[in-house]
């Protein structure tokens, strides 16, 4: 607790503790046999908000803060109350807020924490689009889906699109229920700091439409 563990391990231990924003505030290796590791606590900010549609709050919607970086693990989700509030406390920095409810698009809205707290309106619609992926040659883990700049968790939409009835198969996803908008399925490098894009399809997604990325290994 408090940021405090000791690690009893027969050999060094390699330690990196990230921030929001994916920054490292320490990097280093810990002589686990002999040494105790403190760090600071975090200093957390507290969000609060509702999700709705056409001014009426949605219950049970589930809401997930994904940080820019999408090499970070898959975030836990909350769910809103029945006045579709929600509350949680998170470091400083940008994130990308992903609001699942059954009935409407999936959708990620952008998020900047800091000082005084932060109070949104997610604001949820139905006029949602389908989109498919095609990655024929590829790993999972080699891409990324970004909307509002923010990586959508491959594993999360995966589960997503079993639940509205879409594909999900081998090279080709087909994923309905999705908010419109600019999307782009990357490949990542996946070198030290951290995970970058460096290969994209990208397209706008229409209401009611149907947007095909393709980064097929033919593609190419």
């Amino acid at each position: 607790g408090g940021g405090r563990f000791s690690p009893i391990l027969p050999q060094p231990l390699a330690v990196r503790v990230l921030d929001g924003q994916g920054q490292a505030f320490y990097d280093g290796e810990v002589d686990a046999a002999r040494e105790e590791v403190v760090f600071l606590s975090l200093d957390l900010l507290q969000v609060e908000g509702r999700v709705r549609f056409a001014g009426h709050p949605v219950a049970r919607a589930s809401v997930s803060f994904v940080p820019p970086d999408p090499s970070y693990p898959p975030p836990q989700a909350l769910e809103s109350e029945r006045d579709g509030s929600f509350e949680a406390w998170l470091v400083a920095g940008s994130y990308g807020v992903a609001v699942e409810a059954a009935g409407f698009c999936r959708r990620v809205f952008p998020l900047r924490v800091e000082e005084p707290p932060s109070l949104l309106d997610l604001s949820l619609d139905q006029a949602c689009g389908t989109l498919v992926l095609r990655f024929a040659g590829r790993r999972m883990q080699e891409l990324a889906l970004f909307s509002q700049k923010f990586p959508h968790t491959l594993f999360a939409l995966q589960g997503w699109a079993a639940a509205q009835g879409g594909e999900v198969g081998e090279g080709v996803w087909e994923i309905p229920a999705l908010a419109s908008g600019e999307y782009a399925l990357c490949l990542l490098q996946t070198t030290p700091p951290g995970a970058t894009a460096s290969h994209c399809r990208q397209g706008f997604l229409p209401p009611a439409g149907r947007l095909i990325l393709d980064l097929s290994l033919h593609t190419n």
